[in-house]
């Protein structure tokens, strides 16, 4: 264990028990989330789920911090309408409607939050974007039955939108909007269309401009531009903004890149081998250069948060080396990283999720030059990551950190050398089939965990530092 000096020094605020290894001034905490419900990537959530976020300090009931979680279903109604409240240091989103079974919902959690014990806002630093998938009802997966809609000609993409059904049509260069009259069944008589440039390859739907309907994004191939066209309430589309981008644009994503609370643009652009950022003001106009240098030919790209650090990076299927990129976002929308990940010939398509149930996303690539799905579990990569970082870790290294109660009930303090109380910490807390149960982020000081609600076990808490990763064995009661 780590040796406390003879006369160890406390300090007490905002109900966290910071340790300090050595005299000297203490730092000022930084106002932080540490958790999230439900965690980042967990699939097969409630439909009927609260979104929170906790905070290491007490939360103020301003119109601001009430409104700085922000929740995105991107299969009905865009910015999703409810109540927040709060309580303590938990702000909670309770949604006016269920989530649609099976979508993907991005949650963010805005600089705007603000500590009722400090007054400080949560700083752009700090936010947290993070998303999950609900549940389904049961079934037998057969499918039958249902309709063939007819739409313009060529149809080259398909999205859904409040059960709606919208196309993108290579022929004509127009969108097709077909509306739901609630049985899956749609109309065929009100053959709306919407003029985008040449060329147009895929379609996302969001809502760009915080007004709660879902609008569009385009992927303009064959052109510099992405087309955004945004929803009046009533499936009507309107406008002419074009965002300028790297030379034919093959595919679009839509996610909090920066998280301030909208919907940013990326594109993949298979001619310069990169991906390209821009970044919304709130009102669905988009601007910024960044570009991604990403593998060969990238044909699609996704927003997933791959490592668990509360934003959302991204990952292109490169046709032209058989492989998938992976690039980090440092929380600004600002990408790094290097990872390449082996796959079949001529990957089209690539989706991210838990497929193996351990808490981690894995990734799934269509191939089209092989005629097989490659999928790669990042447990195996982590798994051998974590052994070979754990190898290396010096007995110094873990012998920096005690676990305090242990057997432990809903908190638990982490007493800590004055080498790591400095840093900003990853906290994991796996159950014994490896599984991530919670996930929680400390800022340098902070030293306390507030444990969810878990049956009692054995368990392990994982701690990343900028040293390497530290294992600790904790009992819950």
């Amino acid at each position: 264990m780590w040796a406390v000096p003879s006369i160890p020094r406390a300090l007490c605020a905002g109900g966290l028990l910071v340790f300090l290894g050595q005299a000297g001034s203490v730092s000022a905490q930084v106002f932080s989330v540490t958790g999230t419900t439900p965690p980042s990537n967990r699939v097969s959530v409630p439909r009927t789920t609260n979104v929170v976020a906790t905070f290491n300090e007490p939360l103020n009931t301003t119109p601001a911090t009430l409104q700085s979680l922000r929740v995105y279903s991107f299969l009905a109604g865009g910015k999703k309408a409810g109540t927040a409240t709060v309580s303590g240091n938990t702000l909670t989103f309770a949604p006016g409607t269920p989530f649609q079974p099976g979508e993907t919902v991005q949650a963010v959690v805005s600089s705007a939050a603000q500590s009722s014990s400090t007054g400080n806002t949560l700083g752009q630093a700090e936010s947290f974007a993070f998303q999950f998938t609900t549940a389904t009802t049961p079934s037998a997966g057969t499918f039958g039955g249902g309709s063939d809609p007819t739409v313009q000609s060529i149809p080259s993409d398909v999205a859904l939108g409040d059960l709606d059904l919208v196309t993108l049509n290579y022929n004509g260069n127009v969108v097709s909007v077909r509306l739901n009259d609630g049985t899956g069944t749609y109309g065929e008589g009100s053959d709306e269309t919407i003029t985008t440039p040449q060329g147009s390859g895929l379609i996302r739907l969001g809502d760009v401009d915080n007004d709660g309907d879902l609008d569009f994004v385009t992927a303009n191939s064959n052109t510099t531009t992405a087309s955004v066209r945004l929803n009046d309430g009533t499936g009507t589309f309107s406008g002419s903004t074009e965002v300028q981008v790297a030379f034919n644009p093959e595919s679009v994503a839509l996610g909090d890149l920066d998280r301030d609370g909208d919907l940013d643009v990326v594109v993949a652009n298979p001619a310069l081998n990169a991906a390209n950022v821009r970044l919304n003001s709130g009102s669905g106009s988009f601007s910024g250069s960044q570009q991604v240098v990403v593998g060969s030919s990238p044909h699609q790209v996704v927003l997933h948060d791959v490592d668990g650090d509360g934003d959302l990076d991204l990952a292109t299927a490169n046709t032209g080396n058989a492989s998938a990129s992976i690039r980090f976002n440092d929380g600004s929308g600002t990408f790094g990283g290097s990872q390449e990940v082996s796959v079949g010939a001529s990957p089209v398509s690539l989706s991210l999720s838990d497929l193996d149930g351990n808490g981690t996303l894995d990734l799934a690539a269509a191939n089209y030059g092989a005629n097989t799905t490659s999928v790669r579990l990042s447990s195996t990569a982590a798994t051998a990551q974590a052994a070979k970082v754990l190898a290396a870790t010096s007995s110094r290294l873990n012998q920096q950190l005690s676990v305090y109660p242990n057997p432990a009930h809903a908190r638990v303090q982490l007493q800590l050398s004055p080498e790591l109380a400095n840093q900003a910490l990853q906290v994991s807390l796996l159950n014994s089939l490896g599984q991530v149960v919670s996930e929680q982020k400390l800022a340098p000081q902070a030293a306390e965990l507030v444990l969810p609600q878990l049956p009692t076990g054995v368990y392990s808490l994982q701690v990343r530092t900028n040293q390497g990763l530290i294992s600790k064995r904790l009992m819950i009661e």
